[in-house]
């Protein structure tokens, strides 16, 4: 079980989280074999010109950046 997974959206691999972001959720925990999806809002605009990554981590899971 991956407990209070966290998900954010980062200013391309390794730059500063984009706030406000309005998630779906957040803080989920999952199963094994068990998905989620999850929507995230954001304005464009913040992100200054750079890619969109995304930044998945967990109390107990290790981290993921995409």
């Amino acid at each position: 079980m991956a407990f209070f997974v966290r998900v954010s959206v980062r200013r391309g691999v390794g730059g500063s989280e984009v706030l406000p972001t309005d998630w779906s959720d957040n803080y989920v925990t999952l199963w094994p074999g068990e998905t989620v999806t999850l929507t995230a809002r954001y304005r464009a605009s913040d992100l200054g010109g750079v890619t969109p990554s995304v930044e998945v981590f967990g109390h107990n899971a290790a981290r993921v950046v995409r």
